[in-house]
């Protein structure tokens, strides 16, 4: 007979088990969907640390609504078979540590793919409001869809709301030593920057084919990280073009002051990565000199020429794409400064999500897809700015009004009807001209009769 959890989630079988839970794939039995429902183990439901880490896991990833992300739905305890749970989507695939084990080091295109979209995860979770740090990127915790492709982020087990209290037990290491910034390790205050380092790890095993820390137990990772004054310098097994080398580079560079300091940084110099790449994955390369020694079987002149007008109007395309997103990020920026994501938050999440479409569509080549939706994102995002700042003055002018309100009320307690008739008939007609400016929704011109 089938284990049915809270009387709706029939369990079809098991799907993975990690150090905080079991992963079931079940069936909705009311609506026939299949989903993924993550158990707490027995063994850890005496241990009130690890309830509320896992509570705070399945509250942290309901939060984060994003393509990338794996969405929660429910977090609930079944009473009758004695666990908490909570459930998520179901995605056919297979993890990226998977993946590599099959396919071996994957051509640079598709490593360049993968990890544009975690980091677009990552740049998502980190400017989400409190800022969210995952602490253990690593290849089990990217999942590749089967049929669509996409790269999901897993298990926010051990992530971190910057301004929360550290839950961790002196001298245990949060997330996995061969992926660990230094700074993790020391137990210092983190940053996206840990993240970035992180994925930076991943890109190269992507790569190349095997850990940056292959060979080494925990003790020398240690070692090597914090003790070893020499700085990360990867070894590439195959031909990297230069940007890329410099890229993982300065993704896994020791120092923070070295490192990239925000993903939107590392984002940024992997589109400039792929749009070095021919649709193959074949590096772009200056066109050669013509020569008597050339074979004949080499394009001719005309050929090399109208590849390389092509190029060169893709990249124009490209700029031109670029120099809109930064127009993005400026009407971001300025919306969120005039309180959208406060007052306008509809408004604002829809222009999160447009400039987020954009960079997709950046990184798949698609430009005019790309120009259309930036464009849509800067107008979105200048409505919400214009709509927070409506909402803001509305509000303080009714407070305003509100706190002059009360002054009446307690001039009149004191008798200023009759005591102070001049000053009290002031006031009321100030009060009436703020009024008339209120009910004609000239907020600002009230805001200010209402202070007088």
């Amino acid at each position: 007979m089938a284990v049915v959890i809270s009387r709706k989630y029939e369990v079809l079988g098991q799907l993975g088990q990690g150090g905080m839970g079991v992963v079931y794939k079940v069936r909705h039995t009311a609506l026939d969907t299949t989903l993924a429902l993550k158990v707490l183990p027995r063994e850890l439901m005496d241990n009130s640390e690890m309830v509320t880490r896992f509570y705070r896991e399945a509250r942290v990833m309901a939060r984060l609504n994003h393509p990338h992300i794996v969405r929660v739905l429910d977090i609930d305890r079944d009473d009758s078979l004695d666990f908490h749970y909570f459930v998520m989507e179901y995605l056919q695939g297979k993890t990226l540590s998977q993946y590599l084990r099959e396919k071996g080091p994957l051509p640079l295109l598709e490593v360049l793919t993968i990890t544009g979209q975690v980091a677009a995860a990552l740049a998502y979770a980190h400017n989400h409001t409190p800022p969210v740090i995952h602490r253990d990127i690593k290849p089990a915790n990217i999942m590749i869809e089967n049929v669509s492709g996409r790269v999901v982020v897993m298990d926010f087990g051990i992530a971190k709301e910057l301004g929360d209290n550290e839950m961790t037990r002196a001298g245990v290491v949060v997330g996995t030593l061969k992926y660990c910034a230094p700074e993790q390790i020391r137990h210092e205050p983190l940053d996206g920057s840990a993240d970035v380092y992180s994925l930076g790890m991943v890109a190269y095993e992507a790569y190349t084919g095997t850990q940056f820390f292959t060979g080494l137990d925990e003790s020398g990772v240690i070692s090597k990280v914090l003790y070893d004054p020499q700085e990360n310098e990867p070894q590439f097994t195959r031909p990297a073009p230069p940007a890329f080398a410099a890229l993982i580079t300065k993704a896994i560079a020791k120092s923070r002051e070295r490192r990239y300091k925000r993903v939107e940084e590392l984002l940024q110099d992997l589109e400039a990565c792929q749009a070095t790449l021919t649709d193959t994955g074949s590096f772009i390369l200056p066109l050669p000199g013509r020569d008597d020694t050339q074979s004949r079987n080499e394009p001719s002149e005309i050929e090399d020429l109208e590849a390389r007008i092509q190029q060169l109007e893709e990249e124009r395309q490209r700029r031109l794409v670029a120099t809109l997103r930064e127009q993005v990020r400026g009407a971001r920026e300025k919306a969120t400064s005039e309180g959208a994501g406060q007052w306008a938050s509809a408004a604002f999440q829809q222009g999160l999500a447009l400039e987020e479409r954009g960079g997709e569509q950046l990184r798949a080549g698609n430009f005019s897809q790309a120009r259309e939706t930036y464009q849509e994102a800067i107008d979105i995002f200048t409505q919400a700015g214009e709509e927070a700042v409506t909402v803001a003055l509305l509000r303080s002018v009714e407070q305003a009004r509100q706190e002059m309100m009360a002054a009446k009320t307690e001039a009149e307690r004191y008798g200023a009807r009759d005591k102070a008739r001049a000053f009290y008939g002031r006031g009321l007609a100030l009060l009436a001209q703020a009024d008339e400016l209120w009910e004609h929704e000239t907020y600002q011109q009230a805001g200010q009769m209402y202070t007088k």
